[in-house]
């Protein structure tokens, strides 16, 4: 199913002399890894598996590595690292590059763009089907399409989830290769273009105007029922590339100076079961990854607002609401 690049991780280990390594892969690719742990093991360096989730490039696991006296860490599934100032342990990021052909469920996607009047579009890929860009970018060209270059971390055609800011708005639509919706549902939100999700596991072929209505609502609920609230927890993450306590001290900063009572609550990962012993508490803002609000709002026990969708609530309107504020960081004027 996917490219470990086996050889390449036992090299690494093995120039640098490790005898224990930190192996670390989200959730979907974990049941993969036998190959790479084997091959480790033949090298004689003893693979220590995290099994906490590995959310992306910004969830390194530098604590569990720290806590073991573990000098390295192979991370798995993702392109690098995300807005980590600093790596903190020695890390080989391993993209594990998809072993499945996209251009079928390409094709039907890009049938579906043809059907919606686009002609100039914006191709992008999670890592894993990164290797077969230039081939799908040939093959809309060839079906009669302009495509514009994008991509993010200097990545042409690569997107990430919390980062869909390679998905311009120059374009007739966006067309993204991965699997599932999460990566096409940040594009469709950040461009505010038709967006067409393209999955080469499934062959599903989806263009996401209905989520995005839906998403949009949710986000405007929680927003409406923040306006009433008068007490908040700011969540704070402790994750390496979600660690965002200048935007943590503007909210608490803003929310007093309205009069809100304010609680700082600093978290792991995210969870309900968490957060539902924080009393007092009306609604949250969320200061860790912003697709928590429009992903798992679940996992709040009240209405969410991310930073970047503060100033609304504190405006106290919302007529102008944009949904690419759910990406920005950093609180906006």
């Amino acid at each position: 199913m996917y490219d470990l690049e086996v050889d390449k991780a036992v090299r690494w280990v093995r120039e640098r002399g490790y005898r224990e390594v930190l192996v670390q892969a989200p959730d979907g690719i974990k049941p993969y890894l036998a190959p790479l742990l084997e091959a480790l093991e033949e090298e004689g360096v003893e693979p220590l598996v995290s099994a906490s989730h590995a959310w992306g490039g910004c969830d390194l696991a530098f604590s569990e590595a720290r806590a073991l006296g573990v000098g390295a860490i192979i991370h798995v599934g993702h392109h690098g690292p995300v807005r980590v100032r600093e790596l903190a342990f020695d890390t080989l990021f391993i993209p594990a590059y998809a072993e499945v052909d996209p251009a079928p469920a390409l094709e039907r996607g890009l049938a579906l763009a043809e059907d919606e009047g686009f002609r100039r579009i914006v191709l992008l890929c999670s890592v894993q089907h990164l290797r077969e860009l230039p081939r799908m970018v040939a093959l809309a060209a060839r079906s009669g399409f302009e495509v514009v270059r994008a991509g993010v971390a200097g990545v042409p055609g690569l997107i990430i989830g919390c980062d869909p800011s390679a998905a311009p708005v120059d374009a007739d639509g966006v067309l993204v290769v991965s699997g599932g919706k999460f990566h096409a549902l940040g594009a469709a939100l950040a461009s505010s273009k038709p967006t067409v999700a393209i999955d080469p596991f499934t062959q599903r072929v989806e263009l996401l105007d209905r989520e995005v209505r839906k998403v949009v609502a949710l986000r405007l609920s929680h927003l409406l029922e923040a306006l009433e609230a008068r007490s908040f927890a700011v969540v704070l993450s402790i994750k390496p590339g979600q660690v965002n306590r200048s935007a943590c001290r503007w909210a608490v900063h803003a929310l007093r100076r309205a009069g809100k009572r304010v609680t700082v609550v600093v978290v792991n990962d995210v969870s309900r079961e968490v957060l539902e012993n924080v009393s007092g508490v009306d609604a949250f803002v969320n200061t860790a990854c912003p697709r928590l609000a429009t992903d798992d709002a679940y996992l709040f026990p009240g209405p969410v607002v991310n930073v970047g969708e503060l100033r609304y609530l504190l405006r106290g309107r919302l007529e102008d609401y944009s949904p690419r504020s759910v990406f920005s960081l950093h609180p906006a004027p």
